[in-house]
C-alpha cells in the first residue's frame, strides 16, 4: 500500500489553513476545507508530483484553475487507510503537464508531475492544495 505524502520536493507554506487572507472563507464556510498555499524553493514554478497513482475527476479553467484528483487505490495516511482526494489550484493556462492530463479520467502515475505552481488568480507562484 502506498503512503500518501506531501506532493512537492520542498514544503514552504506561504499561507496555512487558518490564514486570514484568502483562506478564511474555506475554514469557516460550508462545506469546510483546510487548504494550504505552498511555494517551492525560490518562488519560481516548482513541480507538484503524484504521491500515488491518481485519476483526474475534474478540471476547471475559471477564475482560478483547479484540478481534482482521487487515488486509484487505498493509501496509507497518518490517520487512516482509504482512498484520498486532492485539489490543486492556481496552475497557469499554459502548464505543459496539465495539457498532458487535461481530461477527466486521465491516470497520473505515482511520481509523475501533475502540474507546476502558478499565478492564475494569485499574485505569486504557488499551489493552493487541499486533501
Amino acid at each position: 500500500m502506498d503512503k500518501f505524502y506531501f506532493p512537492m520536493e520542498t514544503m514552504r507554506i506561504t499561507q496555512g489553513p487558518y490564514g486570514t487572507k484568502s483562506h478564511l472563507e474555506h475554514n469557516t464556510g460550508e462545506p469546510k476545507d483546510y487548504p494550504i498555499d505552498c511555494a517551492g524553493v525560490d518562488g519560481n514554478r516548482s513541480a507538484v508530483f503524484a504521491p500515488t497513482e491518481m485519476k483526474v475527476t475534474a478540471i476547471k479553467y475559471c477564475s482560478t484553475n483547479t484540478i481534482w484528483l482521487v487515488s486509484t487505490h487505498k493509501v496509507n495516511t497518518p490517520t487512516f487507510d482509504d482512498y484520498v482526494f486532492m485539489t490543486l489550484t492556481h496552475w497557469n493556462d499554459n502548464d505543459p503537464y496539465i495539457k498532458k492530463h487535461n481530461k477527466v479520467g486521465s491516470i497520473i502515475k505515482k511520481g509523475e508531475i501533475i502540474c507546476l505552481e502558478g499565478t492564475d488568480g494569485a499574485t505569486g507562484n504557488h499551489i493552493h492544495l487541499c486533501t
